[in-house]
């Protein structure tokens, strides 16, 4: 593609899922901390976000729950090999 983008089904990168995944796996657990400090503790989180905007709704939804809330990943799905299209239910 001219672009540089890949086909929006091409496989994922092996660091976006690796992201996607600790996002989830640290959302189900209720750790806000390593959330917040995501950037220095999820692995390729700068590649996965060399800035913050397109991540702070997650935060926005997140925190629009309350205290003490966790997350569960209600759809995980990858295109164009590095953009997770992931969907969360805050509780």
């Amino acid at each position: 593609m001219a672009s540089g983008l890949k086909p929006a089904d091409a496989p994922a990168e092996a660091w976006a899922k690796d992201f996607a995944d600790w996002v989830a796996d640290r959302a189900r657990e209720g750790a806000i901390d390593d959330l917040v400090h995501y950037r220095e503790r999820a692995p390729a989180a700068t590649r996965a976000h060399p800035a913050d905007d397109h991540f702070l709704p997650f935060f926005v939804a997140m925190g629009a729950a309350g205290e003490g809330t966790k997350g569960e990943r209600i759809h995980a799905s990858i295109e164009y090999a590095a953009m997770a299209m992931d969907a969360y239910e805050f509780s």
